[in-house]
């Protein structure tokens, strides 16, 4: 859970030693793993809270463990995975300073791609407005469509009785 400023050029040096820069892998290599702090910080909170009777109930019925987890408790668990994939996607989809360290052609993300659109002769407001406005889709229709799982993710838990 380091800013990524403290862990740019690690990885930059990393990447250089494995000559993994400029390649696509090495941003799926570091987006993994800035984001699996979060969200195994955010799923187990979700099973912690989920009844550990229920599971128990499944064992008793006959279902192994892994039967267990995912007919019992991974659908009831669904809120808070969806959560979790809502905040990695957005964390790694507006990520810039990794990226502009770790790639220079072949694999430059979007955010990466808007920054050059600022030329010697000014911004270029145009270009500049309209991929601002392909960028957002992305992440708006993921939060339109995980709307119903955001809400119920975002209050699990929140009342105790």
């Amino acid at each position: 859970m380091f800013p990524p400023v403290a862990l740019a050029m690690p990885f930059f040096i990393l990447f250089n030693v494995l000559q993994l820069l400029d390649n696509v892998l090495s941003l799926i290599i570091v987006y993994s793993v800035m984001n699996l702090p979060i969200v195994t910080w955010i799923v187990k909170e979700f099973f912690s809270d989920l009844p550990k009777e229920l599971e128990e109930a499944a064992l008793v019925d006959g279902c192994s463990r892994w039967k267990a987890l995912f007919t019992i408790l991974m659908p009831l668990a669904i809120p808070g995975i969806a959560v979790s994939f809502l905040f990695s996607f957005i964390f790694s989809w507006n990520e810039f300073l990794i990226a502009l360290t770790l790639t220079f052609e072949n694999a430059k993300t979007l955010p990466l791609q808007m920054a050059g659109l600022t030329t010697l002769r000014g911004p270029q407001y145009w270009d500049i407005a309209a991929s601002s406005l392909v960028i957002m889709i992305p992440p708006l229709l993921v939060t339109i469509f995980a709307n119903r799982y955001i809400i119920r993710g975002l209050t699990f838990g929140a009342v105790k009785q």
